[in-house]
């Protein structure tokens, strides 16, 4: 669940804000994200292991990739894998208080997203990267569509028969 948080806090501040878009580097810490956790769970013998690396890594690489603040904020979470956190973002979060490693350092990210930027980055986050995802055809539409409103075009939209249609072929 850990990853999950930073995946989407990396998603909002490099992805999600337009114009500040970096997909680059968005995909950097989302490849590396996934990559850790998968090396982690394939590499490391015991819990312990596990999550003493991964709070490492967490804090010596995967930080550098989104804004300063939260580092200073939540870092200290990852000392230890078991700390309680000091707020409920179980519906951000989608995890219905279950219990995992470094479950304070996932809460203090969505706490930070909160106080950088509101309700609405922390539901945007819920709805896009968390809790229930939008289909991916939504979400790039959505996407394109925040692009061309920048622009002053007006919306594109899905057309049922014609997605249809093109799935057959």
């Amino acid at each position: 669940m850990g990853v999950r948080a930073y995946d989407a806090i990396c998603w909002y501040e490099n992805l999600k804000q337009f114009p500040k878009t970096d997909t680059h580097q968005y995909l950097q810490c989302a490849d590396s994200a996934s990559f850790q956790n998968d090396y982690i769970k394939k590499t490391m013998s015991s819990d312990d292991q596990r999550k003493e690396y991964y709070g490492k890594w967490i804090d010596e690489k995967a930080m550098g990739n989104i804004p300063t603040k939260y580092k200073s904020q939540c870092s200290k979470y990852l000392k230890d894998a078991d700390a309680s956190p000091l707020s409920d973002e179980s519906a951000a979060i989608n995890d219905a208080g279950n219990e995992y490693p470094f479950k304070a350092f996932a809460y203090c990210l969505i706490s930070t997203l909160r106080s950088n930027h509101g309700d609405a980055a922390v539901e945007a986050v819920k709805s896009e990267r968390t809790v229930s995802r939008k289909h991916w055809k939504q979400t790039l539409l959505d996407r394109d569509n925040e692009f061309r409103a920048r622009h002053g075009v007006g919306p594109m939209v899905r057309m049922k028969d014609l997605d249809d249609q093109a799935q057959q072929c």
